[in-house]
């Protein structure tokens, strides 16, 4: 879509509004901080209209990005920077675009994931530093934020998943691999490390197909694993070998 000297990370922060048809992108360099909008581009390059989003607290690099699945007209954009500020785009598809931050008062490190939970007000985020509160939880679109860390070890966090069958369990990727809460209302989470198969290497997204609740876990330097979340009582998980669909 970018031609020149357009820049953009090496592994470039990107989120698709499969509603709009419209792909974000970060297009920042070291001076100006950007995403850019680039609409119908299903329908071949020549077709294809792009704007710029900025904003004038849009001044650190962009570490995160999604599209809430709650705003089937008009895209909500969530962004999350380097140095821990989260905003929420309203009409992130249109010419006005509404900025508002929702960033936590305690909120300290590089924002790593942002996802959403059973409703528009249930927000997730996750932080990539050490000394910090890592996971964080809002019931209220972000006015106010929850640290769910509970008794997790002192680790990076990189992405974090819900389980849709059971919404108290919640799964994320570290910087030694897969961890897992039953209930994360509880005052102080209990966390387990899910080591079997995977082991402790660096899990750095992870995604769910939802017509079969399919958990794709990608890692760094060891491929690909899959899950598969089961209405269960046991709600144990257990990744075998790479690309294994095993239980959740």
């Amino acid at each position: 879509i970018s031609e020149g000297n357009q820049k953009g990370d090496f592994i470039n922060n990107a989120i698709l509004d499969k509603n709009l048809d419209i792909f974000y992108y970060d297009q920042s360099d070291s001076n100006i901080f950007k995403i850019t909008a680039a609409h119908n581009i299903k329908n071949g390059e020549e077709n294809v209209s792009q704007f710029e989003l900025t904003h004038p607290q849009f001044n650190k690099a962009p570490s995160a990005l999604n599209i809430s699945p709650f705003f089937k007209t008009a895209s909500q954009l969530y962004l999350g920077l380097t140095n821990g500020k989260l905003f929420r785009i309203d009409n992130a598809s249109s010419t006005l675009p509404e900025w508002t931050e929702i960033t936590g008062e305690n909120f300290l490190g590089s924002i790593s994931d942002i996802e959403f939970g059973i409703s528009q007000n249930e927000l997730f985020v996750t932080m990539h530093n050490y000394g910090v509160d890592n996971i964080w939880y809002s019931n209220d679109a972000g006015q106010s934020w929850r640290s769910i860390e509970g008794d997790l070890p002192d680790i990076p966090v990189r992405c974090i998943l819900q389980n849709p069958l059971n919404p108290k369990d919640l799964i994320i990727g570290t910087a030694i691999g897969l961890w897992q809460t039953l209930d994360f209302t509880n005052s102080s989470p209990q966390w387990k490390q899910l080591d079997q198969g995977i082991n402790t290497v660096s899990v750095v997204d992870l995604d769910l197909r939802k017509s079969d609740n399919i958990v794709l876990a990608t890692t760094h330097g060891r491929g690909f694993f899959t899950a598969q979340f089961l209405n269960s009582d046991e709600r144990t998980l257990d990744y075998g070998q790479p690309n294994d669909i095993i239980n959740v």
